[in-house]
């Protein structure tokens, strides 16, 4: 690395090859799929909004290298890397890396350096300089729109934003927000993975296929953007999954979950779509598909938890949930990786939504562990102990407590400091609010934090915080940066106008923020989004439930 212009070289360089290993040493985990929800989706969904910046930019100052050190150089960088590699191959990439390395094995590098080698390793490529600047040099990432007209495929790209009503100048982007994007696509034909460019300077691009019934873009995900496609390919799409599961991969059974939702948030789709698509989760066992439906799950728990119609949306997941009891409850005693980390996603959402065999078991198992001293599988002791809490009494709550209190290892300690704040009973969730005395500065951020996952301690946090604000100030100082973390962790999830107006009256009340400044200002927005995403989506969303629940 020359300059701190191209620290993503050292870190997601590192972060890419960090996989590698783990794939050559455990090979049975499947790595490459876990990829998407290890990094893939998270780092997406922060390069979607619209303050994102590139992974290469101009660096002049300390707090600007301070800035760069985020998930876009780490997980951003190593992405582009995995996309480059599927696009070239892997023996062909692993040539051109084993160059880079050796050239500049004792000496600093710059990003053009490492695609002069990429290039010479192969001549017969596109311009790896050109095609990885548009993917560098410019924030975000496109959104390929597939259009099919009888066995005319017509593809177009532009910018994907999560806020698809925000404006920005395109001529701020030296490539104008185009990629030169390495299209890959399979189809209901064959199993054949056919490879096609949308080039920068083109908006669009238009292929001859055979007759088909359905097409799936971006195999594996290995490409860093996503797809829509027409009602009734993703219709055909969804009935695929449902009738034969394993025509497509995981990752790709994964990628059209992200894609779906993604799209609905971003209101390119209506929810029945990605709704639609959950439904073949009942025959769905592998552990990264199920991760990618829990995580928007939860998004959409948080939105409508509350509402007058929430049943209907609790009443879905236990139907989902319901049909694979016995294979999360009957395991070997020696599990996979993929079967452990299958488990632990699914008894995660069983108990949010309290599934009776789930909350059913997660209390036999939190009570064997409380008076018996029987040992929860590591696994899955987290979600024992959270909701074996919120399905528990006073009693347990207590013993959790005292527990906490005598504990020695940290994150153990942790553990149950979260897991208390899960409880359903109102006046020991005040009482747990009012523990800071007992609980480190950086720990009662956790706790508070914690207690915003809870709806029911929600509403206690943020009137412990409107009342104690001034206390925690003085507590925590001014200048802590978990000021800011509690304030959007408890505030990002209301979704009323009453709460929005008592946050602009405390924050005219207390106008000292700390550290907090630009989370208030985030927390506004979020929460007016909330309120506007409710507006849209709510009726429609549970008129699906009603149609579809059984």
């Amino acid at each position: 690395m020359a300059w701190w212009t191209d620290i993503w070289l050292n870190e997601g360089f590192a972060t890419f090859m960090s996989i590698k290993v783990i794939e050559v040493i455990h090979p049975d985990w499947d790595f490459d799929t876990m990829f998407l929800t290890y990094k893939l989706h998270v780092v997406l969904d922060k390069d979607s909004q619209i303050n994102s910046h590139p992974i290469v930019q101009e660096v002049s100052n300390p707090q600007e290298i301070d800035s760069i050190f985020d998930i876009i150089s780490y997980d951003k960088g190593a992405s582009i890397l995995r996309m480059l590699e599927g696009m070239l191959g892997a023996e062909v990439f692993r040539i051109g890396i084993r160059a880079y390395l050796n050239r500049y094995q004792f000496g600093n590098a710059q990003t053009d350096d490492l695609w002069y080698e990429i290039q010479t390793a192969f001549e017969n490529v596109a311009d790896i300089k050109k095609v990885m600047h548009t993917w560098t040099q410019q924030e975000g990432y496109p959104l390929v729109t597939a259009t099919l007209d009888g066995t005319k495929l017509t593809l177009e790209q532009h910018r994907f934003l999560i806020d698809s009503s925000a404006t920005y100048c395109v001529d701020s982007s030296p490539f104008k927000y185009r990629w030169e994007i390495p299209l890959t696509y399979v189809t209901s034909e064959n199993d054949t993975v056919h490879k096609l460019w949308l080039c920068s300077d083109h908006s669009s691009v238009t292929v001859e296929l055979p007759e088909i019934q359905w097409i799936k873009i971006n195999y594996r995900q290995r490409g860093f953007y996503i797809v829509n496609y027409s009602k009734s390919n993703w219709c055909a799409l969804s009935n695929l999954l449902q009738t034969n599961i394993n025509a497509i991969s995981a990752a790709d059974r994964a990628n059209l979950l992200y894609d779906a939702f993604s799209l609905a948030e971003a209101q390119y789709l209506t929810y029945d779509i990605p709704l639609e698509m959950t439904k073949y989760l009942v025959g769905e066992c592998h552990f990264v598909p199920w991760t990618v439906a829990n995580t928007r799950f939860f998004k959409l728990w948080y939105k409508l938890n509350g509402r007058c119609e929430y049943p209907q949306y609790e009443k879905y997941l236990r139907h989902l949930l319901g049909g694979i009891e016995d294979d999360v409850w009957n395991v070997p005693d020696v599990q996979t990786f993929s079967q452990s980390r299958y488990r632990l996603a699914v008894i995660k959402l069983g108990g949010l939504c309290g599934e009776p065999t789930y909350a059913t078991k997660i209390h036999e198992m939190f009570k064997n562990f409380l008076y018996e001293n029987i040992a929860i599988n590591p696994d899955i002791e987290e979600d024992i102990y959270n909701y074996g809490i919120a399905y528990g009494d006073v009693n347990d709550w207590n013993k959790v407590w005292h527990l906490y209190l005598k504990e020695q290892d940290p994150d153990k300690k942790l553990l149950f400091l979260v897991a208390l704040s899960y409880s359903r009973d109102t006046s020991l969730l005040i009482q747990y609010g009012k523990t800071g005395s007992y609980v480190l500065p950086q720990n009662f951020i956790n706790l508070l934090g914690a207690m915003s996952e809870n709806p029911l301690a929600n509403s206690i946090a943020w009137d412990f915080i409107r009342c104690e604000w001034q206390f925690l100030l003085h507590y925590l100082s001014p200048s802590n940066i978990g000021l800011g973390y509690i304030t959007i962790s408890i505030c990002g999830k209301f979704n009323t106008q009453q709460r929005l107006d008592e946050m602009k009256a405390f924050f005219k009340n207390y106008p000292d923020a700390g550290a907090a400044k630009s989370e208030r200002e985030t927390a506004l927005e979020t929460v007016v989004q909330n309120i506007d995403w409710l507006k849209r989506n709510e009726a429609f969303i549970i008129d699906w439930l009603k149609n579809n629940n059984h």
